[in-house]
């Protein structure tokens, strides 16, 4: 028997009868004791021969002797060539022996080694069996891995230290590996590694790499597993890691739009990052070609781009540029790109590698930005030219009162004098025109005296527009869209007039030379707060909207900014004041509403008027203009300004009051204490050094509190009725007034005092 292989060797097959004889104890000692043997049986056959055979037998005597010397050297051939097959089949058994005992040592010298490799091993070897899941041999390092002692995981189940998602996936994956080690087509020796969750024995799980393979028995069937465990908790633990960094860095370039890029230098291959296919609207996941890359770069950007890339690859500069790309979608955006050269061991650029960034939101902001620091700027630059403005015609009303006041009283002197009449008609005329220019200064500075109410916007426009018509050339050709039938502002209907027949005007002028359409649109539109920031100022709600448009000369974009100053005029010198725009935004502000404008050169102008919508309606009291009214009375005039005291105290007197002029308003307030019931009226002015006339008027009630008050000012914001009656005020005229006026407002007040 072969000890190696348990196989029989083929120099023991069976041996014929002599070779057994041959092969025995007594044959098998040595050719040296046959040979002798030999010669003496010759002799002796020999002797025989010669002695007693007679001379008739000796040829067939010498046949039998030669037939025996010939089997004698067949028995003597077949001797040795046994003895030569035996000495050989002795040699191998020899070598056989040594081969089993060299095997031997060296199978129990391969068990130590794999044994001590095994026990030192940190990884786990254990061999398992798959009829009942029961561990055949765990090594020492189980004790590393999981806590446990050889000695006792050997007899744990298997749920004891597997985790249940683990261990609803073991039958799944031995199931399917056993497909396929019975696959012919696929490797029996391939080895695959699973990933499964184990249970520590103080509780904690950790994650192990698992690599095995199926061992076969006798009859060639599976009916265990090989397999190493290895503790793989910190590398899982910082693929974890490395996903959720990976993933935070995903939406994190999602939210602020940034995306990667490589470019290879000598391939010119590309990498991108998934955000770049989004910025650029790909809908492929797969990088483009570098020629399609610059090709999403805007047409009026490509050369420079191209020179800064191409400065980096060359140069090894930094790339840093903002410019426009075109998407795949065709849409334009703003982008940065940054980029640096990344060099080899010997310092070659090989790779330029960079990111982009989506900037169109903060372009567009930039930009909106602008425009509001624009418009702020604009803003303020009126609000502070509107103070200055109300200044100069506070002081202006101050010299028209005294212009008027005179201009009345010699009209009445004039009597017969019709020449004379006729000059003072055309002081007074133009003393009027002035007094509409000083209330349109008012309105601009916010500082006007308007009666507000709630005003129907659509019968204005119509009223308007039948107007306008009569001034503007047959060129024109005027259009309306009135699309709501009753939209409600609080303001003045005078002031909504003066709105839409200084936008028609400045429409008309613009079509003058070559005519046009002008548009007028009227809707109602509601902003929220997202809308609001544009138009400053205003807050959200519902508002009425009027759009007046025209087809005329237009705008240039750097008098845009100004058309809403004062006395600033594109027109020809005697063709326009500068008024008319800056009353229209003047008035606009005083209803809270707000006006924006956008112009074409060659295309036209379209304004477009927001004023804040008023639900109720009330009807509108109209005054009544009156001639001059005769009295009798004391009435005291306090004003600061020598002429207009004057003009109004001969303007009573001539009307047949008994008057006192005074200038200071503290020394008016001595005069009423000394005389408490001499006077039946005090006409004050507002604006006064000292003490203004509503505290004047506070004072004199305290001291006669049948006193009627009449108050004159010059605009009467923020003086409310309830206010003026709290300090005693029986009515307020405003400067500067007419001759027929003031006797109205004096005879209405001393009436209410006898009443």
């Amino acid at each position: 028997m072969n000890y190696v292989s348990g196989k029989k060797n083929k120099s023991s097959s069976k041996l014929s009868p002599i070779d057994e004889f041959a092969t025995g104890k007594k044959i098998a000692g040595s050719f040296r004791v046959l040979a002798p043997l030999y010669v003496a049986f010759l002799i002796l056959i020999l002797g025989v021969f010669f002695i007693l055979i007679p001379k008739g037998l000796i040829n067939i005597y010498a046949g039998v002797l030669i037939f025996t010397i010939l089997v004698c050297i067949d028995v003597t051939r077949q001797i040795l060539r046994i003895e030569q097959q035996n000495r050989k089949v002795q040699t191998e058994r020899k070598l056989d022996e040594l081969r089993f005992k060299k095997a031997e040592i060296e199978l129990k010298k391969s068990e130590e080694r794999y044994r001590l490799l095994a026990d030192n091993a940190t990884d786990t070897i254990w061999i398992v069996q798959l009829s009942d899941f029961k561990m055949r041999y765990i090594s020492p390092s189980i004790e590393y891995l999981l806590g446990y002692t050889p000695s006792e995981f050997i007899h744990l189940d298997i749920k004891d230290y597997m985790t249940q998602p683990s261990l609803e996936k073991v039958p799944v994956i031995i199931s399917e590996q056993l497909d396929q080690d019975l696959d012919p087509g696929l490797d029996s020796k391939r080895l695959e590694a699973i990933e499964l969750e184990l249970i520590k024995k103080d509780g904690t799980t950790i994650w192990v790499e698992i690599t095995a393979n199926f061992l076969k028995n006798d009859a060639g069937e599976f009916d265990r597993i090989l397999g190493i465990s290895r503790d793989i908790s910190g590398r899982k633990h910082t693929d974890e890691a490395l996903q959720r960094t990976t993933e935070l860095l995903r939406e994190a370039g999602r939210i602020a739009k940034v995306g990667g890029w490589s470019i290879d230098v000598e391939s010119k291959a590309i990498i991108w990052s998934d955000e770049m296919n989004d910025i650029h609207e790909r809908q492929t996941s797969s990088p483009p070609m570098f020629d399609g890359v610059t090709g999403f770069i805007a047409p009026e950007w490509q050369e420079k781009i191209q020179n800064s890339y191409y400065r980096c690859v060359d140069e090894g500069r930094s790339l840093d540029e903002e410019f426009e790309i075109i998407t795949a979608q065709g849409h334009r955006r703003w982008v940065h790109a940054t980029g640096e050269a990344v060099k080899d061991d010997t310092g070659k650029i090989t790779r330029i590698t960079g990111a982009l960034q989506d900037i169109s939101e903060r372009i567009h902001a930039d930009e909106e930005k602008k425009k509001l620091q624009q418009h702020l700027a604009q803003v303020r630059k009126m609000e502070a030219i509107g103070v200055l403005a109300g200044g100069i015609a506070h002081d202006f009303n101050n010299i028209l009162s005294g212009v008027m006041g005179f201009t009345d009283l010699a009209m009445h002197e004039a009597k017969d004098n019709e020449t004379l009449k006729r000059y003072l008609d055309q002081v007074s005329a133009s003393s009027l025109r002035a007094r509409d220019l000083v209330r349109h200064i008012l309105t601009f500075s916010r500082k006007s005296d308007v009666e507000k109410q709630p005003v129907d916007i659509k019968p204005i426009i119509k009223e308007s527009l039948k107007f306008i018509r009569a001034s503007l050339p047959a060129s024109i050709k005027i259009q309306h869209d009135l699309k709501i039938e009753h939209g409600r502002v609080f303001g003045d209907a005078t002031q909504v007039y003066q709105i839409l027949m200084g936008l028609f005007t400045n429409a008309g002028y613009a079509m003058k030379d070559k005519g046009g359409v002008l548009d007028v649109i009227l809707n109602r539109v509601k902003l929220d707060d997202t809308r609001t920031g544009y138009w400053r100022n205003i807050s959200a709600g519902e508002f009425i909207e009027i759009i007046v448009s025209d087809t005329g000369c237009g705008i240039q974009e750097k008098y845009l900014d100004r058309i809403f100053e004062p006395f600033f005029t594109t027109k020809e010198r005697g063709e326009g004041t500068g008024m008319g725009l800056a009353t229209v935004y003047g008035i606009i502000k005083e209803m809270d509403g707000a006006i924006s404008v956008y112009s074409e050169v060659g295309a036209g102008t379209t304004f477009r008027v927001l004023l804040p919508e008023h639900s109720q309606v009330q009807p509108s009291e109209k005054k009544v203009t009156a001639v001059l009214k005769e009295g009798r009375g004391n009435i005291l005039v306090v004003d600061d300004e020598k002429i207009i005291a004057e003009a109004n105290c001969e303007l009573l007197t001539m009307l047949g009051y008994s008057v006192t002029m005074l200038t200071d308003s503290i020394e008016a307030i001595e005069n009423v204490k000394n005389n408490p019931t001499q006077y039946d009226l005090v006409l004050t002015d507002m604006t006064m050094p000292h003490m203004d006339g509503f505290e004047l008027a506070k004072q004199i009630k305290k001291i006669n509190p049948d006193i009627s008050i009449v108050l004159v000012t010059g605009f009467s914001h923020g003086l409310t009725e309830e206010k003026c009656r709290d300090a005693g005020i029986t009515n307020m005229v405003m400067k500067p007034m007419t001759a027929s006026e003031l006797s109205l407002t004096i005879k209405k007040a001393m009436n209410n005092r006898e009443l």
